[in-house]
């Protein structure tokens, strides 16, 4: 019986299958949640993970997406909207 895949296994493999290009991104996280994942990033940076801080949350968006797809689009894929933008700034309270 082949070994199940670990969610670092699936994280590389879904990386290594799409090398596309990145580009920076600028978020606010709570200063809490972004110590835990350096912490994470730091303890799992070296063999046989490898995981960097960029891999790390770029999962953690990829999962988050596929959640909203099935909760608010029956699974599938948002349609991109032509020529929208998101409002910058933080919302209103």
């Amino acid at each position: 019986m082949p070994k199940e895949k670990t969610l670092v296994d699936k994280i590389k493999q879904h990386l290594a299958e799409k090398p596309l290009a990145k580009v920076p991104f600028t978020v606010f996280l709570p200063l809490d949640a972004l110590n835990d994942i350096r912490t994470a990033a730091l303890h799992l940076s070296g063999l046989p993970h490898r995981l960097t801080l960029s891999a790390i949350i770029e999962s953690a968006i990829r999962r988050e997406l596929v959640r909203l797809q099935k909760v608010y689009n029956s699974g599938n894929p948002f349609t991109p909207v032509a020529g929208a933008s998101l409002r910058p700034g933080r919302p209103l309270k």
